[in-house]
This record gives C-alpha cells, sequence and structure tokens, in this order.
C-alpha cells in the first residue's frame, strides 16, 4: 500500500505561506488557474516558480493547467523549465476548463 500524502491548495497571492506550508511537513503545494474568479488570478505556473524557489523539498503542482488556452510548444518550454529550476519537483496537472459549465449562471 502506497504512503498517505497530503497537500495543501493555495491562490497565486499566499505565496508567502509557502515556507511555512513546507516547514509543517506537508508533501505539495497546489495552485490552479482561473481566468476568470473573484479576487486576484495569477498565473498558475509563475505562482509555481516562485514557490518552488521559497521551499527546497516539498512537491509542487498545478490544479489545474488550462491546456487548451495556451500554445503547446510555450506549455512544454516552461513547464520543462519549472521542473528543472524546482529540481524535479513539479507534478504537471492539465485539463481543459469547465469553470462555468453550460446552462448555469455565474454573477
Amino acid at each position: 500500500m502506497a504512503d498517505l500524502q497530503f497537500g495543501v491548495s493555495i491562490r497565486g497571492t499566499d505565496i508567502d505561506h509557502v515556507s511555512a506550508i513546507e516547514a509543517l511537513g506537508f508533501d505539495s503545494v497546489w495552485t490552479g488557474e482561473p481566468m476568470l474568479f473573484h479576487g486576484p488570478v495569477t498565473d498558475g505556473l509563475i505562482t509555481l516558480a516562485a514557490c518552488a524557489g521559497k521551499t527546497s523539498h516539498i512537491k509542487i503542482g498545478s490544479a489545474i493547467n488550462l491546456l487548451p488556452l495556451r500554445p503547446p510548444v510555450v506549455v512544454a518550454k516552461a513547464v520543462s523549465t519549472l521542473d528543472v529550476v524546482s529540481n524535479g519537483r513539479f507534478i504537471f496537472g492539465v485539463g481543459v476548463g469547465g469553470e462555468f459549465p453550460r446552462g448555469r449562471r455565474h454573477l
């Protein structure tokens, strides 16, 4: 049986907390990148790069990178660079989006 691991999801504006999250013993930190949201919206990959610079061993992951909204070559270069600067700690989660399902109205 695999070991149970725990991660924390943060918003892009909460990167100052990532050192404490690592010190508390969490295994990973995750951030998404919604295109529209209430409050500040940051770029998920840049946020994770900042997290990598503030930590030494915690894994960092995208939850979820909206792959259809970016050119594939640009994404490949960005995520490979992030994996290198994080010393292999990056976990790449991808998706197609869906914050606004058809038929639901959001204000």
